[in-house]
């Protein structure tokens, strides 16, 4: 019965609401396409304008909080940084005011030679104080919008649909902003279902789609809801069960849709999530109640692992860091808050506290690839660049250089700067853990010279942080920051429980607020 009532109401909803823009004449003949294309998912987390339209937040009215025409413009010039240098041919975006934010922020993108000259905008049918977004290189032949039905006073926001030309092959694109995680989830059931129904459409044509946005859902929701209060519907999820992410019933073993299963032509009407492609310790585009969290998707149709039309790049999905310019203390380095008295001011700092993800899509059959078409300068998302090795900066105000290898000195990583006004991250690696020969424990090892106030910890398999401290680093419970001296490397070994043997953890180098830092680090033998 639930199923003939969103179907009804997905017809009408389509045949009454729906939006079919014409787009501008295009001379289809004259557009070149490229063999493998980058799209890129990013919520710029509150893009508004600077004038008063009615829907804006408080802190977001003009002329109010320090809300000016020059911080305003700092705002869309950051998050135009941060795509540019992603290097998108499609980017589908999610909290931007309106369309006119939409098109300064494609004027911004062209001055950085990242030119995406056709923009779908998410506006109609019901008002909302955001909208997603499509900006592509290529044109659209279609573009539809979707009304969400109204929860309380407010409505949820608008889907949004464009078929990209690609020359001899379409993409359809739906750019998607899910209820956020502070509503129950039958709020996000309500629009994958209508969503669903219109996905059912394209996998009947054999079309080709992509389902990307801020869905706030993990990959693994029908695994991580079971725990939260936002659980009201007996453990079915919107993004798992209802878009199909998964062949598992509700509250049974997760049994996530495989790619492999996909390219032999198996579960047509499935979707994969690329978040599988991406190591456990790495899975991260947004921090939740001080977790790490996986809302942002580009979610892919069966018909991109065939031997016809286009396909995934495999393993080309990441969240993207920009080198760890749009990540603070580890996290997403969101825009910037402070307060005068009671009031909150913007600063004029920062990004989003979402990171952009990216994967490719490229002309021709699908096979699997496990280097992924190894990502360009523009992709090179959370994947470590070799000459820092593997280490990324997590504040603003301290560097990471290599240095040595040469004449008999040992390749290692300089560290220096002050840091911030707080407590907090100076640098962090992936390492993998290794175990201790006739020991039930395992480590990472490393080597530290130099001065700073700081402290270690590590993120384990089991998603946990355990505190080393100085001076001799053993494990603690919380953290303390002492001060460090070494005229010559001293090796650190940093002991971790056995299930993490051979499985990769996060290592944190912490500093003091306000102080200097000035650190030599290199990798032990063995670690």
């Amino acid at each position: 019965m639930k199923t003939k009532y969103f179907r009804i109401f997905f017809a009408v909803l389509f045949a009454a609401v729906s939006c079919h823009k014409k787009p501008p004449p295009v001379d289809f003949s004259a557009i070149v396409v490229k063999d493998t294309l980058a799209i890129v998912d990013y919520n710029v987390e509150n893009m508004f304008d600077c004038i008063r339209n009615g829907g804006e937040y408080p802190e977001f009215i003009p002329d109010s909080c320090n809300w000016t025409k020059e911080i305003q413009q700092a705002k869309v010039q950051h998050c135009a940084q941060a795509l540019a240098d992603a290097r998108p041919d499609i980017a589908v975006l999610e909290e931007v005011e309106n369309c006119a934010t939409a098109h300064q922020l494609q004027r911004e993108l062209s001055q950085l030679d990242c030119r995406l000259p056709y923009c779908a905008c998410g506006d109609r049918p019901n008002p909302t104080n955001t909208v997603p977004v499509i900006l592509s290189r290529f044109p659209f032949t279609v573009v539809r919008c979707y009304g969400m039905p109204r929860e309380g006073k407010y409505f949820t926001r608008n889907l949004l649909e464009a078929a990209v030309y690609l020359g001899k092959d379409t993409l359809t694109v739906f750019a998607c902003h899910f209820p956020s995680k502070n509503n129950p989830e039958s709020k996000r059931l309500n629009v994958a279902r209508i969503l669903r129904e219109r996905l059912a459409q394209l996998d009947n044509r054999g079309a080709e789609y992509i389902v990307a946005g801020d869905l706030n859902s993990n990959y693994n929701e029908c695994e991580t809801i079971l725990f939260d209060k936002s659980n009201d519907a007996r453990g079915l999820t919107a993004i798992n069960h209802v878009l199909r992410t998964v062949t598992s019933a509700p509250l049974q073993p997760s049994v996530f849709v495989d790619k492999r299963m996909l390219a032999a032509g198996g579960k047509p009407g499935f979707l994969y999530d690329p978040w599988l492609d991406v190591p456990q310790s790495r899975r991260m585009s947004a921090v939740f109640r001080q977790q790490p969290q996986t809302p942002d998707h580009i979610l892919l149709s069966a018909t991109l692992f065939d031997t016809a039309g286009l396909s995934y790049v495999d393993n080309s999905f990441a969240p993207f860091t920009d080198s760890g310019r749009l990540l603070l203390s580890n996290e997403p380095f969101r825009w910037q808050y402070s307060y005068r008295g009671q009031t909150r001011v913007h600063l004029g700092e920062g990004y989003s506290d979402h990171l952009p993800v990216v994967c490719k899509i490229r002309k021709g059959a699908f096979f699997a690839d496990p280097a992924g078409g190894a990502p360009g300068a523009g992709l090179a998302a959370v994947t470590h660049t070799d000459d820092l090795d593997g280490w990324q900066p997590a504040q603003k105000s301290i560097t990471l250089r290599p240095e040595g290898g040469r004449g008999g000195t040992p390749p290692c990583l300089r560290i220096e700067g002050l840091a911030g006004k707080s407590n907090g991250s100076a640098a962090v690696k992936t390492f993998r853990a290794r175990r201790l020969k006739n020991d039930s424990v395992c480590y990472v090892a490393l080597a530290l010279k130099g001065e700073a106030v700081a402290g270690l910890r590590v993120r384990g398999c089991d998603a946990k942080w355990v505190y080393f401290n100085g001076p001799d680093f053993a494990p603690a419970r919380s953290g303390r920051y002492t001060h460090i001296v070494n005229a010559g490397f001293k090796r650190i070994t940093l002991r971790l429980p056995a299930d993490c043997a051979g499985k990769e953890v996060l290592v944190e180098l912490r500093v003091a607020k306000n102080s200097a830092v000035g650190l030599w680090i290199k990798r032990e033998r063995g670690e």
